[in-house]
């Protein structure tokens, strides 16, 4: 009776886990609710971001291509990646690239433009090196955002540059790093 018991209840449990919706938010402290460092692994990054479907994944840009992510997906579309620090166990960080996720004050990938958005947000903003000198990077203690120009072939500038035009860059990228666990 007992184990019959704990059955129904652990099919209740797992069936109302799949009625969650998913928090699809990004901001300065958290990502779908989450601030604590997650474990790299399927079960950790399920238990903390519930009503997501969790896939294995390579990463999705040219620079880091073999390394692995983990895809959070709301049915056929990923709305953020998991990412890990090398020789780490834990998540490193959890980013965003479609417009489906809120990011803080309404920021939206593909929809908000840099000179609308406001500076206490931004946090630093310097044109990026190497991989990232297409874009304009701005950093806010562990949040991050990229604004990509709308000519997604110009090369903006030198790094000590800032771009003349703040619309004519707009939001391509919002990620959230997460610090280390303390031991």
């Amino acid at each position: 009776m007992k184990l019959a018991f704990a059955s129904i209840a652990l099919v209740a449990l797992l069936g109302c886990r799949d009625q969650i919706a998913p928090d699809l938010t990004i901001g300065l402290d958290e990502v779908a609710g989450q601030s604590e460092p997650v474990r790299f692994t399927r079960r950790a990054l399920a238990n903390s971001f519930p009503g997501f479907e969790i896939a294995a994944e390579h990463y999705p840009v040219p620079h880091q291509m073999g390394r692995e992510v983990f895809e959070l997906r709301t049915g056929e579309t990923v709305a953020f990646w998991a990412d890990v620090g090398q020789e780490e166990i834990y998540t490193f960080s959890v980013f965003t690239n479609t417009p489906l996720v809120t990011g803080p004050h309404g920021l939206q990938v593909g929809l908000t433009k840099f000179g609308d958005v406001d500076a206490q947000v931004l946090g630093e903003c310097g044109i990026g090196w190497n991989e990232l000198s297409k874009h304009l990077v701005c950093l806010n203690g562990t949040f991050r955002t990229l604004f990509l120009s709308l000519d997604r072939t110009v090369v903006i500038g030198e790094p000590e540059m800032m771009p003349q035009d703040p619309n004519g860059l707009v939001l391509s990228e919002m990620r959230k790093y997460f610090r280390r666990p303390v031991q």
